[in-house]
């Protein structure tokens, strides 16, 4: 444990951004040393606190899809080993596929629990039988790989509606470590998605239980018992706003959070994305939800407009940057950020007369219908395409009209590139060098030298549709550009930026010298935690420094 979380945290703050590919040590991305789940449960392993408690260590384990049996078409063909718990976690190799003889990281990843005294009989775990592929067998997958865990508390009775959370937390009595973000837990850098995942580490007892791991443990029992009310001023479908009104101090950083379902995590369900609603009537930001209607119209992205508002209204310049894995047909905030591009703080189409974007007694009105100056880059996989326009798709397939072009822009759409044959471009490498999706769920307001960095587990979806009816879950760090936990986001988002409209040749070179960055709350000399901290996971993608075979083919614009 000493030595690899010393080796983490060197490469973590020595990454080399800008050295050539060449240069570039290759890692294999799917060691689950480069798992936020493994690094939890190995901790927890070398620490599994006092024997004399039975109730610890203690796991909770809500996820929106469990499995492993995907598209692994890896290269080389390394011919791996099978080795399970926490002992060899380092010599866990490429998985192969559909190979037989292939390890499956997500069943080994759950039996490590196995080897932590006590964590078995302690583990708790929501996941829907429905959300998994190749379960349709006798047994089916995830009966397999649940039974990895035999002892556990297990519900897999859940509806297909119930979660779209991607967390793992665990604690020892005394040391306190709770995962979320965009990744699955057949994602976790085994494949050839982009992911990214924040684990936040806080110490207390039993007796003061951190507000963190609270707040997710709470969010596992209304994913259980399908209702919200457990949370301090929830309701059946929201946690309530004491995670965003008085945000948690984790290792000096302030941490918001919230969690929703249905329309109160992804916003209302309107015919036209909302547009029928005056702006800024339209916006249901988590911290303006002060009236008992707004708790049931929350829109968890909402919150980005409303942060970056009340930067302009002072005359700031601020950026917004979202990296987005799927928007779907219809969505509130998609149409809500290109209307504020469009109109700025006009309450509607062809006013002159500027509002406050906030909804609270008092908000400021800006002087201008554009004051201060934004920029907004809006990075995303895909978009659904429904057999008729909506104005989600019209916004996604149409140059964005600025009211104002010097002052409020878009400076960058980029439709992610897919791997359906038809789409490999010429100059794209093709598989395994590049990413299946892109599943970043992630989105950043700067302004200054101020940063807020978004992290959820929810896509863009369409209210009341698909993952748009599930528990989500989100979490807002309050901190600075220079902060060095943001680098590791910097890498990432800097690989994406750099590789034009359709190339993805270069993406996850910058990201080899360090696919994780921990905080420096956690102390190396012993590998013990010496103070709350945040560690951060961003995955790239299947990383080679040798050549890449490339498509000789033409593409178009995806439609």
């Amino acid at each position: 444990m000493k030595n690899f979380i010393s080796y983490m945290v060197l490469i973590g703050a020595t990454c080399g951004c800008s050295a050539e590919a060449a240069d570039i040590p290759s890692i294999l991305e799917n060691d689950p040393n480069y798992s936020p789940f493994s690094y939890i449960w190995k901790y927890i392993a070398s620490d599994p606190g006092s024997q004399s408690n039975p109730a610890m260590p203690e796991c909770y384990i809500n996820e929106g899809y469990l499995n492993f049996k995907e598209d692994y078409y890896l290269n080389p063909p390394v011919k791996p080993s099978k080795s399970k718990g926490t002992v060899n976690v380092q010599e866990w190799p490429y998985a192969l596929g559909d190979d037989e003889s292939s390890p499956d990281i997500t069943l080994n990843l759950l039996s490590g629990i196995n080897g932590i005294p006590q964590a078995g009989v302690n583990t708790y775990v929501a996941v829907s039988a429905a959300d998994c592929d190749s379960c349709s067998g006798n047994p089916s997958y995830l009966d397999t790989v649940l039974n990895t865990v035999p002892s556990a508390n297990i519900h897999t009775d859940l509806s297909a509606d119930t979660t779209h959370g991607k967390t793992i937390q665990c604690t020892n009595g005394s040391v306190y470590f709770t995962q979320n973000g965009s990744l699955n837990m057949q994602t976790v850098g085994e494949t050839t998605k982009a992911n990214n995942s924040l684990v936040f580490v806080e110490t207390g007892n039993e007796d003061s239980v951190p507000r963190m791991y609270a707040y997710f443990k709470s969010l596992w029992h209304a994913v259980v018992n399908d209702t919200g009310a457990g949370f301090q001023g929830g309701t059946k479908d929201s946690s309530g706003l004491s995670g965003m009104t008085v945000p948690v101090d984790v290792g000096g950083r302030p941490v918001s959070f919230y969690a929703g379902r249905n329309n109160s995590f992804v916003g209302p369900t309107w015919t036209d994305g909302g547009m029928s609603i005056p702006f800024p009537n339209n916006l249901y930001p988590p911290t303006e939800g002060e009236l008992p209607s707004d708790l049931n119209n929350v829109n968890w992205y909402d919150q980005i407009l409303l942060d970056a508002g009340n930067q302009l209204v002072q005359g700031s310049s601020v950026n917004i940057a979202i990296y987005m894995f799927e928007i779907g047909e219809v969505n509130p905030f998609i149409d809500n950020l290109y209307r504020f591009i469009r109109y700025g703080f006009a309450p509607s189409k062809g006013s002159k007369t500027p509002v406050a974007i906030s909804k609270l007694p008092g908000a400021t009105v800006p002087s201008s219908l554009f004051p201060g100056r934004l920029t907004v880059n809006l990075y995303y996989q895909y978009q659904d395409r429904p057999k008729s326009p909506t104005s989600t798709s019209k916004y996604l397939n149409n140059p964005v009209k600025s009211g104002s072009p010097g002052r409020y822009k878009m400076a960058v759409k980029k439709v992610w590139q897919g791997f359906a044959a038809g789409r490999w471009c010429k100059g794209n490498p093709k598989t395994p060098y590049t990413p299946q999706d892109m599943h970043l769920k992630v989105a950043t307001v700067t302004y200054g030298s101020t940063l807020n960095l978004y992290v959820t587990s929810s896509n863009l979806d369409m209210p009341a549709n698909g993952s748009g009816k599930k528990w989500q879950a989100g979490n807002i760090i309050h901190t600075i550009q220079s902060d060095a936990l943001y680098n590791i986001y910097a890498r990432e988002f800097q690989s994406i930026q750099s590789d034009g409209i359709y190339s993805q040749r270069n993406l996850g070179f910058i990201n080899a010298r360090g696919n994780s960055y921990f905080d420096p709350g956690i102390a190396p000399a012993d590998g013990k935690i010496a103070q709350p901290g945040i560690a951060a996971f961003v995955f790239p993608l299947n990383l080679n420094t040798g050549s890449q075979p490339e498509s000789s083919g033409n593409c178009t614009i995806p439609k």
